[in-house]
């Protein structure tokens, strides 16, 4: 059974150091024209336990330092689909650069 998780903000440190291999990444944002207009309104990822997260950033200040640690770790692949958007999305809010990307 898939379990779900919803968190506001961040995802916590013992949830970052939970993933290992792979993850897959998905984001919705309230347009496709980012920043100039459109936000990141929500993330969901799920690792390889079929565990899956969906997390609402803090929209002030898009702080999330577990998120990015997550997204930064090489050791992490990140699957999706159309991943050019979540990767810039991600990046220009979190103000992160994600590596091991599948796109």
């Amino acid at each position: 059974m898939v379990k779900i998780h919803r968190l506001k903000g961040d995802i916590t440190p013992k949830i970052a150091s939970s993933f290992k291999g792979s993850i897959a990444i998905d984001t919705e944002a309230t347009g496709l024209k980012i920043p100039e207009r459109d936000k990141l309104s929500l993330i969901q990822i799920c690792g390889e336990d079929g565990e899956v997260y969906i997390i609402q950033p803090d929209r002030n200040s898009y702080k999330a330092p577990n998120l990015v640690s997550l997204l930064e770790n090489e050791k992490i692949l990140k699957i999706g689909h159309f991943l050019r958007f979540d990767k810039n999305a991600l990046e220009f809010f979190l103000k992160c650069k994600i590596s091991n990307l599948l796109i």
